[in-house]
């Protein structure tokens, strides 16, 4: 080994100097005012095809299906309990997007047009406070999918007692952990405007935060990986039968799986560049916030096999006369989520 080879380090020090030189663009308002506008419209568009995709598509849909069977029977029309979970879970999804938008599209630094002490107080805690509620329900939705899951018959029997108490804590510590670090970050920053952007008043605890939030997220993403990975696993080992009557629930998982893996890694990608990259101006990291909200909703959406009906809802609009084989294809995926 040639301990005189500094490759490695010249090589950090690049990718150091390329993200300064980002931040220096982002020091630019006009370059400031181009980037988060970007990411300001994808998040518009994707709360707005959510939003009527949950409360004018998907209603219209499912009544036109409900009404072909009250003719025949009038106990089909009452939604059971997975149906029920599949509307909580559009909820949370919609809700999910629009503070995703709130955080990306509104922005007192951007009306201000200037980095004020007000307006920097005002900006980063409302954005931060709409990233905690975001971040909340998409992580909430991926655990009620998996809740879903264990409810399916097929995979009823791996629901025990073990499962349903990591699960349900699961939901707990990331409610009350996600609740708790908002309120900890309102309470111990305070952010002040300089002219190269916003920067927080360092204290002993805006260091804290950063712990108590490993601390807090990775147990409950590791946790919620284990749950979706447990049914993948007996299915592979068992292979559920000769028959493999499961064949049709596993890909939904291994999709849902893959997002929650999708999630929890560019939630520590982008949280390692927050801590390796050190700066008192939090223009760049603010942006980062913004891109990462947005990653990952988009990973929460394509993880329904309908993902292309959820971002373009008005293509059912258009082909009102659908053939049965892809009508039979649309319910089943309204009914196993």
């Amino acid at each position: 080994m040639n301990l005189t080879d500094t490759s490695g380090f010249t090589s950090i020090m690049e990718a150091t100097d390329v993200v300064t030189q980002i931040d220096d663009r982002l020091a630019d308002w006009r370059t400031y005012q181009i980037l988060t506008s970007l990411t300001a419209f994808l998040s518009l568009y994707i709360a707005v095809t959510q939003i009527s995709y949950c409360f004018l598509v998907l209603p219209k849909k499912t009544n036109a299906k409900r009404s072909k069977f009250d003719e025949v029977q009038t106990s089909h029309s009452r939604p059971g309990p997975q149906g029920q979970f599949f509307c909580t879970l559009n909820v949370m999804v919609t809700v999910a997007a629009v503070f995703a938008f709130m955080r990306c599209g509104f922005d007192f630094c951007w009306v201000m047009e200037r980095f004020t002490d007000l307006a920097c107080e005002l900006s980063i805690k409302f954005k931060k406070s709409c990233y905690a509620v975001s971040m909340l329900f998409i992580y909430l939705s991926l655990w009620l999918r998996q809740r879903v899951f264990y409810q399916h018959p097929l995979l009823h029997h791996l629901s025990s007692r073990a499962v349903r108490f990591i699960s349900w804590s699961v939901s707990v510590l990331l409610v009350t952990g996600i609740v708790f670090l908002g309120v900890f970050y309102m309470v111990t920053a305070t952010y002040v405007g300089t002219p190269r952007g916003c920067t927080v008043v360092k204290n002993p605890l805006t260091i804290v935060r950063w712990y108590l939030l490993v601390f807090i997220l990775v147990p409950f993403q590791i946790s919620l990986l284990a749950l979706y990975s447990y049914p993948l696993i007996k299915h592979r080992l068992v292979a559920m039968g000769p028959t493999g009557k499961a064949n049709h629930v596993i890909p939904m998982i291994r999709r849902a799986a893959l997002a929650a893996a999708f999630c929890s890694v560019s939630d520590i990608a982008f949280a390692t560049v927050f801590l390796v990259y050190e700066s008192d101006v939090m223009t760049l990291t603010t942006y980062l916030y913004d891109i990462n909200i947005v990653i990952n909703l988009l990973g929460l959406i394509f993880s329904f096999q309908n993902w292309q009906t959820r971002l373009m809802p008005w293509r059912i609009e258009k082909n009102e006369d659908l053939d049965s084989a892809t009508e039979s294809k649309v319910e089943t995926t309204l009914t196993q989520v």
